[in-house]
């Protein structure tokens, strides 16, 4: 895999969440930095908070595009296409006492491209649930901004199709501050009646309490698992300018809509 794993540190409580630094080799990162998407490629996400994405779901079209014409995005899609790479995540966690119960049941249907396929796709994918034994995966990626006037994301607990979220930092050594902000909070709710969200509704951030908060860094990877409590936040960004963004890239590992 591109990704390397070996540092990880893991936190088990509320939930599984583990940081690892230096996921990619230096020369690839950099290159990864250096043919980032033009910002007018994104679309703007209000109701997440104060975000840009670009990805296969927001503003298809300019992401496609983008990833067929720039190599080392095609390499990195290939490689999150991947079933190796879905397996790899599966049975890393799996090893530290985060078993999904997925590596004898999992079938990997990234092979049917956008719009091709797709009426086929959906039939193997409903046999595919019919056999309980059976769980079908999909991986996507996101590109993802944040600007230095606020950017944010509320407090969630992830979409209840998602099963495991990786987040990786794209910013240049030393280009990004901890005074910042930025980084991945760990939060729970004030309200305990509210700590079960298995559907993922939105909470505002005075509404919660911080219990941790990994800083936003340079090639580094959280990656942590949708659970009923889940909770998460990146709390509005100070940065000195507005055109300095939070970069990263947003990898799910989910169950595809039927």
């Amino acid at each position: 895999m591109m990704f390397n794993f070996d540092t990880a540190e893991f936190r088990y409580d509320p939930f599984p969440i583990a940081i690892s630094r230096g996921v990619f080799a230096p020369d690839l990162y950099q290159e990864m930095l250096d043919n980032w998407p033009e910002t007018d490629r994104f679309l703007y996400m209000p109701k997440l908070g104060h975000k840009y994405s670009l990805s296969e779901v927001n503003n298809a079209r300019q992401y496609h595009d983008f990833i067929k014409s720039t190599p080392v995005w095609s390499r990195f899609h290939s490689e999150v296409k991947s079933k190796a790479f879905v397996r790899g995540v599966v049975d890393f966690l799996a090893d530290r006492h985060i078993d999904l119960d997925l590596q004898r049941k999992m079938v990997v249907t990234n092979e049917f491209a956008p719009r091709i396929g797709l009426r086929l796709g959906e039939m193997l994918r409903g046999a595919a649930l019919l056999d309980r034994r059976k769980v079908p995966l999909r991986s996507r990626f996101e590109f993802s901004m944040m600007p230095g006037n606020g950017g944010s994301i509320l407090p969630h607990t992830d979409a209840p199709a998602k099963l495991i979220t990786l987040v990786v930092a794209m910013v240049g050594p030393g280009e990004w501050k901890p005074e910042y902000g930025g980084g991945t909070s760990v939060v729970w709710p004030k309200d305990k009646t509210r700590s079960f969200n298995a559907r993922n509704a939105f909470m505002q951030f005075d509404e919660v309490e911080k219990l941790d908060c990994y800083e936003f860094d340079s090639n580094q990877c959280l990656i942590f698992v949708k659970t009923f409590n889940s909770w998460h936040a990146v709390e509005p960004i100070t940065a000195p300018r507005p055109d300095m963004f939070r970069r990263s890239l947003t990898i799910n590992i989910e169950i595809p809509k039927i």
